[in-house]
């Protein structure tokens, strides 16, 4: 897989949903079947320390076997079959990283970076 970093942003205190869609070596979409484990590991990026240290993923809620197109996804038509959720972010005007390490039934070890930005919220 090429390094791509997603870059998105957030309200500091508010949920988020990292998307993608993600392919095998051919090509293909990729599919539950086709990965055995996730691990996450999230970073400040201000100070480069560990914000969540490396936690299980379930594939089976993050992975779709078929493309999807909510209104939530404007990258494209086509669709994505990646989604991970969550509200952990609470520092406002920080940058987090997020490093998903994707173990395949078949083949190397990758990972899907996404950096998010928190804006942050003079109320809270």
């Amino acid at each position: 897989m090429s390094l791509t970093i997603t870059q998105g942003y957030v309200l500091e205190d508010s949920a988020y949903a990292n998307m993608a869609r993600l392919v095998d070596r051919d090509g293909d979409p990729l599919t539950q079947a086709a990965v055995s484990a996730i691990s996450l590991t999230i970073f400040n990026r201000r100070s480069e320390a560990v914000f969540a240290a490396a936690a299980s993923v379930a594939v089976a809620t993050v992975i779709f076997d078929t493309l999807q197109t909510p209104d939530i996804w404007t990258v494209d038509s086509t669709g994505y079959n990646f989604r991970h959720d969550g509200t952990l972010l609470t520092a406002g005007e920080t940058w987090y990283r997020f490093e998903y390490k994707f173990t395949p039934v078949v083949g190397s070890v990758f990972h899907v970076l996404f950096d998010v930005f928190t804006k942050g919220i003079l109320t809270s």
